[in-house]
């Protein structure tokens, strides 16, 4: 983001490494990992692998402590995760509007983003039930809503299993 000058913000690499980084560097969407370790290969700069990594990551680190040993699963491994739940017999039986969807072109990437968004658009049951409550207010309901909160408790039993 352009500073007041409207320039581009420097980064300082010397932060990022050594054997004990001064500074972690999330790279957002858009931004490749491999090409910022690789620039700063190409400059003689040695670094650990954890210096460059993803905002999730770096949320992780933060609050791992806290948590004890947790694992967040990537974009990619997600959408197998949802690949492998699609073709559970049962789980297709009960969701014939998600097996049709499912042909369109990069689908399991829109189911996956989907399930994040709506897994984070509440922090407890209890906002869970109010938006659910508007949704139903504002007739947001049909076959492929009703398929996707039964294929979502699929999703998170599998997780917490």
């Amino acid at each position: 983001m352009p500073n007041e000058s409207g320039t581009q913000p420097q980064i300082d690499i010397r932060l990022l490494t050594g054997l004990e980084p001064r500074a972690w560097l999330a790279v957002g969407a858009g931004y490749s990992r491999e090409d910022i370790k690789n620039l700063l290969l190409s400059r003689g700069q040695g670094f650990v692998g954890e210096a460059i990594s993803s905002l999730q990551e770096i949320a992780l680190k933060l609050i791992g402590s806290q948590l004890g040993n947790v694992r967040v699963l990537g974009p990619l491994s997600r959408q197998e995760l949802l690949r492998t739940l699609l073709s559970v017999s049962a789980i297709q039986t009960r969701t014939p509007e998600l097996k049709r969807l499912r042909r369109q072109s990069g689908f399991l990437k829109k189911l996956d983003r989907a399930l994040q968004q709506g897994r984070m658009a509440f922090a407890n049951e209890g906002e869970s039930q109010v938006l659910n409550e508007r949704l139903l207010e504002r007739a947001v309901a049909g076959p492929v809503r009703s398929e996707l909160e039964f294929f979502t408790v699929a999703y998170e039993a599998w997780m917490k299993g």
